[in-house]
Protein backbone atom coordinates (compact mmCIF):
# COMPACT_ATOMS: atom_id res chain seq x y z
CA UNK A 1 0.00 0.00 0.00
CA UNK A 2 3.06 2.30 0.78
CA UNK A 3 4.77 1.77 -2.51
CA UNK A 4 0.95 2.69 -4.05
CA UNK A 5 0.71 5.94 -2.50
CA UNK A 6 4.73 6.69 -3.19
CA UNK A 7 3.66 6.05 -6.80
CA UNK A 8 0.37 8.20 -6.70
CA UNK A 9 2.57 10.90 -4.78
CA UNK A 10 5.09 10.48 -7.69
CA UNK A 11 2.84 11.14 -10.37
CA UNK A 12 0.75 14.28 -8.63
CA UNK A 13 3.73 16.11 -8.54
CA UNK A 14 5.30 15.56 -12.13
CA UNK A 15 2.00 16.29 -13.92
CA UNK A 16 1.77 13.12 -14.73
CA UNK A 17 -1.79 12.09 -16.95
CA UNK A 18 -1.47 8.33 -14.83
CA UNK A 19 -2.36 10.50 -11.32
CA UNK A 20 -6.19 10.13 -12.54
CA UNK A 21 -6.62 6.38 -13.18
CA UNK A 22 -3.85 6.27 -10.08
CA UNK A 23 -6.00 8.00 -7.63
CA UNK A 24 -9.64 5.79 -9.23
CA UNK A 25 -7.47 2.23 -8.74
CA UNK A 26 -7.08 3.57 -5.24
CA UNK A 27 -10.50 4.69 -4.22
CA UNK A 28 -11.63 1.22 -5.59
CA UNK A 29 -9.31 -0.62 -3.11
CA UNK A 30 -10.05 1.30 -0.09
CA UNK A 31 -13.77 0.85 -1.14
CA UNK A 32 -12.51 -3.01 -0.42
CA UNK A 33 -11.84 -2.33 3.19
CA UNK A 34 -13.77 -4.39 5.59
CA UNK A 35 -14.88 -1.49 6.91
CA UNK A 36 -16.63 -0.47 3.80
CA UNK A 37 -18.99 -3.44 3.77
CA UNK A 38 -21.92 -2.00 5.76
CA UNK A 39 -22.55 1.02 3.42
CA UNK A 40 -22.72 -1.51 0.45
CA UNK A 41 -26.59 -2.07 1.38
CA UNK A 42 -27.51 1.53 1.69
CA UNK A 43 -25.81 2.71 -1.17
CA UNK A 44 -27.24 -0.06 -3.04
CA UNK A 45 -30.97 0.81 -1.88
CA UNK A 46 -29.77 4.64 -2.37
CA UNK A 47 -28.89 4.08 -6.30
CA UNK A 48 -32.08 2.01 -7.17
CA UNK A 49 -34.77 3.21 -4.84
CA UNK A 50 -35.94 5.22 -7.76
CA UNK A 51 -37.78 3.87 -10.87
CA UNK A 52 -35.49 2.90 -14.01
CA UNK A 53 -36.66 5.67 -16.15
CA UNK A 54 -36.32 7.67 -13.82
CA UNK A 55 -32.30 8.82 -14.30
CA UNK A 56 -32.03 12.00 -13.19
CA UNK A 57 -33.74 11.24 -9.93
CA UNK A 58 -31.15 8.15 -9.32
CA UNK A 59 -28.37 10.11 -10.04
CA UNK A 60 -29.26 12.94 -8.13
CA UNK A 61 -29.93 10.78 -4.97
CA UNK A 62 -26.78 9.01 -5.88
CA UNK A 63 -25.11 11.96 -5.64
CA UNK A 64 -26.56 13.18 -2.18
CA UNK A 65 -25.60 10.41 -0.55
CA UNK A 66 -22.08 10.48 -1.66
CA UNK A 67 -21.92 13.58 -0.36
CA UNK A 68 -23.51 13.07 2.86
CA UNK A 69 -20.81 10.10 3.66
CA UNK A 70 -18.18 12.51 2.59
CA UNK A 71 -19.14 15.40 4.75
CA UNK A 72 -19.46 12.71 7.63
CA UNK A 73 -16.48 10.99 7.39
CA UNK A 74 -14.95 14.59 7.08
CA UNK A 75 -16.83 15.86 10.22
CA UNK A 76 -15.20 12.75 12.11
CA UNK A 77 -11.71 13.53 10.74
CA UNK A 78 -11.92 16.99 12.37
CA UNK A 79 -13.25 15.78 15.19
CA UNK A 80 -10.33 13.07 15.91
CA UNK A 81 -7.83 15.46 14.82
CA UNK A 82 -9.43 18.44 17.50
CA UNK A 83 -9.53 15.35 19.91
CA UNK A 84 -5.81 14.46 19.29
CA UNK A 85 -4.40 18.18 19.63
CA UNK A 86 -6.54 18.26 23.02
CA UNK A 87 -4.83 14.96 24.37
CA UNK A 88 -1.46 15.86 23.48
CA UNK A 89 -2.23 18.83 25.34
CA UNK A 90 -3.28 17.00 28.70
CA UNK A 91 0.26 15.30 29.15
CA UNK A 92 0.67 12.94 32.52
CA UNK A 93 -1.70 10.38 33.89
CA UNK A 94 -4.64 11.88 32.09
CA UNK A 95 -4.48 11.09 28.62
CA UNK A 96 -3.86 6.58 29.73
CA UNK A 97 -7.16 7.17 31.72
CA UNK A 98 -8.63 8.38 28.63
CA UNK A 99 -7.07 5.89 26.18
CA UNK A 100 -8.41 3.10 28.85
CA UNK A 101 -12.33 4.01 27.75
CA UNK A 102 -12.60 1.77 24.90
CA UNK A 103 -10.85 -0.81 26.14
CA UNK A 104 -13.30 -1.20 28.95
CA UNK A 105 -16.68 -0.22 26.98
Amino acid sequence: MKELADLLGAALSGGNLAALPLAVVGGVVTGLNPCCIPLYPAAAATCCATRGDRVRAALSTSIAFVAGVALATMLLGVVAALAGRTMVGLGGWPRYLIALVPVVM
